[in-house]
């Protein structure tokens, strides 16, 4: 979209798809094809976190591209996230994808439960330490939707459109 364009998002993108190139299995992501689809956007989810930190860490010069990227991206509300409450309208996973995307600068006041899961994705390695987070988070965000049931439709809706 023309709304969209600028030198840091395309920089971002490419550096985001490079390091998919370079860091995500494709021989595990085609396991994938056997898991439910909301398990593979778990995975997508946490596996993006941990390839934008390996690109920028071989790249230092990325590092404002993802900054400013993001920020024109949410500025004109490529997230959809325009009127609604970051901290009570998602569910963890969009949460962590949206401090991921940031560069952890969203404010997002995190549970001490959530605060362990967020953690672990920043210690994610590998793909199968991925994969298995996003078991766990998943599984929590199964006992979230049983307490807050209003999450149902956010957690359908939203947490796929949110990833990039």
């Amino acid at each position: 979209k023309e709304e969209h364009k600028s030198k840091h998002v395309y920089d971002m993108l490419v550096g985001h798809e490079v390091s998919h190139a370079l860091h995500t299995p494709s021989d595990s992501w085609k396991e994938m094809a056997k898991r439910t689809k909301e398990f593979k956007s778990f995975v997508n989810v946490i596996e993006d976190a941990r390839i934008d930190k390996l690109i920028q860490k071989k790249y230092p010069g990325l590092t404002d591209d993802y900054l400013k990227g993001f920020d024109k991206m949410l500025k004109d509300d490529f997230f959809k996230t325009k009127g609604k409450n970051l901290q009570n309208d998602y569910a963890l996973i969009d949460k962590i994808n949206l401090y991921y995307k940031s560069s952890k600068r969203l404010d997002f006041k995190f549970t001490n439960k959530e605060k362990i899961l967020v953690d672990a994705v920043d210690k994610c390695k590998s793909f199968d330490d991925v994969c298995k987070l996003a078991e766990d988070i998943l599984g929590y965000c199964k006992k979230e939707l049983e307490k807050k049931p209003e999450l149902q439709k956010v957690y359908n809706v939203h947490h796929i459109r949110l990833i990039l």
